[in-house]
């Protein structure tokens, strides 16, 4: 099964050659990277700045990080209830069938596509098997065994192995977070601006930089000036995650306070 690294320079791959699927099922257990993978391809298809997402400030950007995009639905079970109703699906039809605002792609997110019910299943069917122009649909699932075959014949599949955070390359993570640590401060401040607008961002940028840390930790033992600096900066990070997750803390500023004991 492709690693998450390489699923994602697939995607840049497909869009350089624009051989995109109007259905994709992203399946694998849960934490093995696959909202972390859409979130990354739906910015590459929807940027304004040449399809480039790097420190990208386009209108498009800002909204998929906000989660205001006008061309992206998610559809997920209401509150209170454990399955995604037909009625559901009947709106996802209307929106997928409407002009984009923005583009280039109207997109859907189903998640996650195993509390389809019966019907929902089958309305969803027949838009798979007569999509609408520049439409893409993603399913996310833990338990694809779920789906009904008629369902997922019709979607390009993308297994997502139970990787660890830990075994995604250091030049994948370096790409998209660690060079946020050697910015000058105002810069990575601007960064870090646009990061908490997303909280799912947040998680994946504290947690790029605790694997960071810990395999330089490892690189670093024999040192024991850089190790103890190593093991205070690690230790901050994992309380800093855990704060985010758990109270409302002020993410931009704690962030800030993170970066400033990295490098000042």
């Amino acid at each position: 099964m492709v690693r998450q690294e390489y699923i994602l320079n697939y995607f840049k791959r497909s869009i350089e050659k624009n051989k995109i699927s109007h259905a994709y099922l992203f399946q694998g257990p849960k934490g093995s990277g696959k909202e972390q993978i859409l979130f990354w391809f739906i910015k590459l298809l929807q940027c304004q700045n040449k399809r480039s997402i790097k420190n990208c400030s386009c209108l498009s950007c800002k909204d998929i990080d906000a989660n205001r995009h006008p061309d992206i639905k998610i559809v997920q079970p209401l509150e209170g209830k454990r399955e995604i109703g037909i009625d559901q699906i009947r709106e996802l039809k209307n929106f997928l069938s409407l002009s984009w605002v923005r583009g280039p792609f109207k997109i859907a997110i189903i998640n996650p596509a195993e509390a389809l019910s019966l019907e929902a299943a089958n309305a969803l069917l027949k838009t798979l098997e007569e999509p609408s122009k520049d439409s893409i649909i993603f399913l996310i699932s833990n338990t694809p065994s779920l789906l009904p075959q008629t369902i997922i014949s019709r979607c390009q599949i993308i297994n997502f192995p139970p990787t660890p955070v830990d075994e995604i390359s250091d030049s994948f993570i370096k790409n998209h977070y660690i060079k946020i640590l050697s910015m000058p401060f105002y810069k990575a401040s601007q960064n870090i601006e646009q990061i908490v607008k997303n909280e799912k961002e947040v998680l994946n940028l504290l947690e790029s930089w605790i694997v960071w840390l810990r395999n330089s930790l490892i690189k670093k033992e024999n040192n024991k000036t850089a190790s103890k600096k190593l093991k205070k900066l690690l230790f901050k990070s994992q309380k800093i995650k855990n704060l985010i997750t758990n109270t409302n803390i002020d993410k931009k500023l704690a962030l800030e306070l993170l970066i400033l004991n990295f490098n000042y």
